[in-house]
């Protein structure tokens, strides 16, 4: 991600993929999605909307 810093602080420009590479992002963050969803689904982890309660910072 190219950075600069100035007097305001850091500036970044978010990258642009192509249509490829954004598709594949997309379905990798719904193959991620669905591994979380089988995770909780096994109680291993947490629902989503209780996890502020184990760190308010999520």
């Amino acid at each position: 991600m190219k950075t600069t810093m100035t007097a305001e602080g850091a500036k970044f420009e978010v990258p642009q993929g192509t249509a490829e590479e954004n598709a594949k992002l997309d379905q990798s963050y719904e193959h991620l999605c669905k591994m979380r969803d089988e995770l909780v689904t096994l109680n291993i982890v947490p629902p989503v909307s209780e996890w502020s309660k184990i760190n308010p910072n999520l």
